[in-house]
């Protein structure tokens, strides 16, 4: 459900509704200048799952690190990522400026099978 906060940010639920399939949750994380989210791994969130988490950064910089299993994955502003958030990930902010995703968590239709095929939105 949208909540009345939604409705004075058009171009955020343009952005969510851009997703067409049933999202579990919605919601803006903002990661501070110096702060970080220590490994760890989130149970049933991939595609065999049948549910699927993707990431939109709106913000960030360059010191801020996400690393999979170990390697850095660089997101960038505008970008959608899906990633197997099974598997350990940290994030790191050592930048000057907060971090800011847009984090989706939904469940996987024909929809998002064709997206992750074509490796993007369409």
């Amino acid at each position: 459900m949208d909540t009345e906060i939604l409705g004075y940010c058009p171009a955020l639920a343009g952005a969510i509704a851009a997703f067409e399939c049933e999202k579990t949750s919605v919601r803006l994380l903002r990661l501070g200048p110096g702060a970080s989210v220590r490994e760890h791994t989130d149970y049933n969130l991939g595609y065999e799952d049948g549910e699927v988490r993707f990431h939109v950064p709106v913000q960030t910089n360059p010191d801020a690190v996400f690393e999979l299993e170990g390697r850095p994955v660089e997101m960038r502003p505008g970008e959608t990522w899906y990633l197997d958030f099974n598997v350990r990930h940290r994030v790191a902010n050592g930048g000057a400026e907060p971090r800011i995703h847009l984090v989706l968590d939904c469940i996987v239709n024909d929809w998002v099978s064709r997206m992750l095929a074509a490796g993007g939105p369409g």
